[in-house]
Parts: C-alpha cells; structure tokens; sequence
C-alpha cells in the first residue's frame, strides 16, 4: 500500500472571532510566514495585526462559510475524497492543513500505522514558495523526524506548469467566451519581493502554459492579497482590474476556492469593479473537485 497525504496551509475551525484569532495567531507566528526575530514577531501579530484583522477577516469568512465549514476545508475534503474513489484500495489518501484541523500530526499518525511501502507528500500549491510549500513540508517532516521507522518517502513540491495541471485549468474555462472581455486577468498570490525568490518565474510559467493552451490572446498577470508595507510582487490585483471594462479572472496559485478567490476577488474586488464604471466582472472557479482536476492530480501523485 501507498499513502498520499495531500497538504493545505490552514483554514479556521469556524468563523467566529476567537477562532479566527486563533488560527491568525498560529499562523502568522511561523517564521516561514513572518521572516523577522521570534519576539519581533511575536508582538507584531499578537499585539497588531491579528488584534486589527479578526474582526474583519472573520466577516469575511462568515460571508462565504458553507454548511460543511470553510470553503477551502469543504473542497479540500471532495478532492482527496474524489482521489480516494479514483486510486481505489492500492492507495491511503488523507490530508492535513500546516495551522488548525485535522492537523498534520495527526493525519501522519493514521497513515503510519499502515503497512506503507511509499509515502507521497503532495502539498497543494503548483508554485513553490517557502511561506506555503515550505512551511506544510517544515511542519510534516518535525513530525516525521519522531518516528523511528518510516516508508520510502517522495516529495512533489511544485507542478507550475505540469502538463496535467495545465489541461486541468484550462477545462475550468469551458463556457467562457474570451471575446466577451476586454481582458483576461490571471491573479497570484503575491508574497514580499525579499522572500519572493524564484516565484513570480513560476507564475509566469502557469500563466504562459494556460495562454498557449487555451489560446487566450490577451491577458495580464497580476498579485494578489499583499499584507502590510513592505513591497511585494507586483503588478496588484486591485490596479489591474480597473484599466478594463469587462474582466474574466482566473486564480490559478489556488486549487481550491477560499476566502482570497471566494471573499477577495469575488466580493470586495468585484464591488470596486463596478463602482469605478466596469460593466461586467467574471470570476472562474477553481479547480475544486473538477473531475478532469481529480485525474490529473492522481497521475500528478502516482507518476
């Protein structure tokens, strides 16, 4: 047998305050996230930004909180669900999320206590960056290191521009017709220039490949989400909607949707959109549970 033990950054267990606090808390102290000394910090997020952010974070996530929990969670748990039912019994697929439930301690522990011959570890962000790939393969392999035994373990820690992953994307386009838009926007995370090492490269390549592959003729590659001062990757989100009339935005450094492409884009970007005269605004899913997504995924794991 084959465990594949999918990984997320995190979500809140519910979107009331003190959980979204909580999870704030957890995971702006990681130094994957926050790069500055531990008491520095420390008093930044405990004494500033969570402080200044819970009550509006947690109404963002109250707005788009569905019945299962967080939009992220809920698809999260219908992908590895779909994979599950696609590699049949040969395969023990779980995940965990880097901050809050399940955890990743405690998804490891079910799997070891298979007869595992081989271990994939298959974070879910196509483009490598140290604050999301790096901090969930930080927190596994902690807790890896307190095992005396463990199977053969594989590593996939970025598929930017992986064919399968590609073919994924582009059938979430289906039914859009890029003549009806001045623009296609494809939107990234963004992270601060300093740590951002070789990431914008590989959202260029993502974008480039969904170009060719869909043969859209015109589009833009914007960041978004920027957190604080500092400078980050550019050009913005926000600043790149307004040049256009009619958008259609695409997300592709997120597979599941959640409160940055759910709340984000398709709330506040969208009523900014129409108050400075856009006419029309289209938000494409992310791949989610896709079917064409489930496949690719499993070979993504299995080749």
């Amino acid at each position: 047998m084959k465990g594949i033990l999918c990984l997320q950054v995190g979500t809140p267990d519910t979107p009331a305050k003190k959980d979204v606090a909580r999870y704030l808390k957890e995971f702006l102290t990681d130094p994957c996230i926050i790069e500055k000394p531990w008491l520095v910090r420390q008093i930044l997020v405990r004494g500033v930004i969570v402080p200044l952010k819970k009550k509006g974070s947690s109404e963002n996530y109250g707005m788009i909180w569905q019945e299962g929990g967080s939009p992220l969670k809920v698809y999260t748990e219908k992908l590895v669900s779909g994979l599950r039912h696609h590699l049949g019994a040969d395969y023990a697929v779980t995940y965990g999320m880097g901050y809050q439930n399940p955890a990743i301690e405690k998804q490891l522990h079910h799997l070891m206590q298979l007869p595992l011959k081989e271990l994939v570890i298959l974070p879910l962000f196509p483009q490598y960056a140290k604050a999301t790939t790096g901090s969930v393969l930080s927190k596994t392999f902690d807790v890896l290191k307190k095992y005396r035994e463990i199977p053969s373990i594989r590593v996939i820690s970025s598929f930017e521009d992986h064919p399968l992953y590609i073919d994924a994307l582009h059938s979430t386009l289906s039914g859009y017709n890029f003549d009806d838009y001045d623009q296609i926007v494809i939107s990234f995370h963004s992270l601060p220039l300093r740590v951002a090492a070789n990431y914008k490269e590989r959202c260029m390549q993502t974008a480039k490949a969904l170009a060719e592959k869909a043969n859209i003729q015109h589009y833009t590659v914007s960041f978004q989400s920027k957190l604080g001062r500092e400078p980050w990757i550019g050009p913005s989100t926000n600043e790149v909607l307004n040049r256009w009339k009619r958008v259609l935005v695409i997300c592709p450094s997120f597979v599941s949707d959640c409160v940055e492409t759910i709340h984000e884009i398709g709330i506040e970007e969208k009523e900014e959109f129409f108050e400075k005269g856009g006419e029309r605004f289209d938000l494409v899913p992310c791949l989610n549970d896709h079917p064409n997504w489930i496949q690719a995924l499993a070979a993504i794991a299995t080749g």
